[in-house]
């Protein structure tokens, strides 16, 4: 693989690892907000 083949595939890997770290972290406040939620109707 040339040079920048390799390159591009680092730069789409570490692309999708963001993504994969923003769902993460989208799918954590979810959560905690429904903890709130669920606090806040008791």
């Amino acid at each position: 693989m040339s040079q920048i083949a390799e390159q591009q595939a680092a730069d789409a890997l570490a692309q999708q690892r963001i993504a994969a770290a923003e769902a993460a972290a989208r799918d954590a406040e979810a959560a905690r907000l429904a903890r709130l939620a669920a606090e806040a109707q008791r």
